[in-house]
């Protein structure tokens, strides 16, 4: 029987019909809304966002009893009046980063708030998740506070909204994933944290009810049946490289994510997050849940070369003392340093725009590169998904940047493969991804060389 999956991304929303092998039969995606603010803020309308994801997927005609599986962008997230639904705040944008006054502000106070938030949840205390940005809409707007006290109002991420509104209010659900990446959940216990809420003054009563990964079966009232609902990259993760150790998923798109899945482990390294990427058991069944090391990189597809180069990869860009960090909007893992990025070295600044175009994706690689040596995942199998393998020759590229033969996803929509395969009660342990393998075009030791040359610069930069 084929499955419905919707893909809820940042700049795209995808739906498609996904056959029992896991092929697309059929498939419709709209833009969505434009991101817009000023300085750190990034919102845009959730009521054009529910549209636009509803068209998406009546473009395929869903039938009564159908199951779909939904994959949602993590911790963009909105206030709306459980009476009439009505939003009460703009769709806050994950990339939105107005709550870092808020942070520092009470970092700068209280020294263990860090160590605190990293203990209870794997992640890092960053305005990108949902509880410092709302504990500064509150600030800002008190009224809304006293509304969510009194339990008038409805937080929810985008699953959690497309839901409520598809259920006409009966459903106000997220699942574990998602519910992982608020900085209000703790993974081990399965539940919201009173300590985390406390710190961030978030009223349990506006928070949505947290159920598992998949197995489900939560009717619409259109009979669509929700048999999953999952964080985008978990669903692209879990169909690439499955949820047991011994792989790494590398996925190229806006932003950058590298995971590596260690299976019912909550491991935790300095200067990384820890993602629940699945679970089907809460919140007594801790052995049913499935843990990652993750590392992000604020930058992406933008940075790969455009056009024909001339040259596989330059030795020209490996032979001179040109460097940049290419991270967007503050440096991702392992620096974390919100007030940096982008940074060109001066010998890059001096380049014509067409070197500094390949020096700037070169750059790319070399903070995959980064992370998967810190991860110890050098060596793991690597499979590489997202937009960016739409650039020809990055593969390649890519490959020569990292010294590794690479395997190279053929699934364009692993995202919405993913969540199909978990609504259909697929368990996903090894992944499911087509591959094709890359080969280095580079002999290793220059690219080593340029790697570690490029590695100091980038630690005299960031302090770390």
């Amino acid at each position: 029987m084929n499955t419905l999956a919707l893909d809820l991304g940042s700049t795209r929303i995808k739906a498609a019909r996904i056959d029992p092998r896991g092929k697309l039969v059929g498939f419709a995606e709209r833009d969505a809304p434009p991101i817009v603010g000023e300085n750190a803020t990034r919102e845009f309308d959730p009521s054009a966002y529910l549209a636009l994801a509803r068209a998406a997927l009546d473009e395929l005609q869903p039938r009564h009893g159908e199951r779909l599986g939904i994959a949602s962008q993590r911790s963009t997230f909105l206030l709306w009046r459980a009476e009439d639904g009505q939003p009460v705040s703009a769709a806050i944008s994950w990339q939105d980063r107005s709550a870092a006054p808020w942070i520092d502000a009470r970092v700068a106070t209280q020294a263990a708030v860090r160590e605190v938030v990293a203990g209870l949840t794997g992640l890092t205390l960053s305005p990108h998740f949902v509880g410092p940005k709302l504990a500064a809409l509150f600030e800002r707007r008190p009224t809304l506070l006293s509304q969510a006290q009194s339990g008038s109002l409805r937080l929810g991420t985008l699953d959690t909204w497309l839901i409520w509104n598809w259920s006409r209010g009966k459903l106000h659900v997220t699942d574990a994933t998602m519910a992982a990446r608020t900085l209000l959940f703790e993974p081990r216990s399965g539940q919201w944290n009173p300590t985390l809420t406390e710190m961030f003054g978030v009223p349990q009563a506006c928070l949505p009810r947290v159920l598992p990964s998949s197995g489900r079966a939560d009717e619409l009232s259109d009979g669509i049946v929700v048999g999953a609902s999952v964080a985008d990259q978990s669903a692209g993760a879990l169909h690439a490289v499955g949820s047991l150790p011994g792989g790494a998923l590398i996925n190229i798109g806006t932003g950058t994510f590298v995971l590596v899945p260690c299976g019912s482990v909550f491991s935790q390294r300095a200067g990384y997050l820890t993602s629940l990427i699945h679970s089907d058991g809460l919140p007594e069944e801790l052995s049913a849940r499935r843990f990652a090391l993750e590392g992000t990189i604020n930058a992406g597809g933008s940075q790969v070369q455009r056009g024909e180069r001339s040259e596989a990869m330059s030795t020209r860009e490996l032979s001179q003392e040109a460097f940049v960090l290419v991270d967007q909007n503050g440096i991702g893992a392992p620096h974390w340093r919100a007030d940096l990025g982008p940074i060109w070295s001066r010998g890059a600044s001096a380049l014509p725009p067409a070197a500094r175009g390949g020096l700037a994706e070169l750059g790319l690689c070399f903070r995959v590169r980064e992370i998967l040596s810190d991860l110890e995942a050098i060596d793991s199998r690597l499979v590489v998904a997202g937009g960016a393998l739409n650039e020809p020759g990055f593969a390649a590229r890519l490959a020569s940047a990292l010294g590794r033969t690479l395997e190279i996803s053929l699934e364009p929509e692993a995202t919405l493969v993913g969540a199909a395969q978990l609504a259909r009660g697929e368990r996903l342990e090894h992944g499911r991804a087509g591959t094709e393998l890359v080969e280095p075009e580079l002999a290793r030791a220059p690219v080593d060389e340029h790697y570690e040359r490029w590695r100091r610069w980038v630690r005299a930069q960031t302090g770390r």
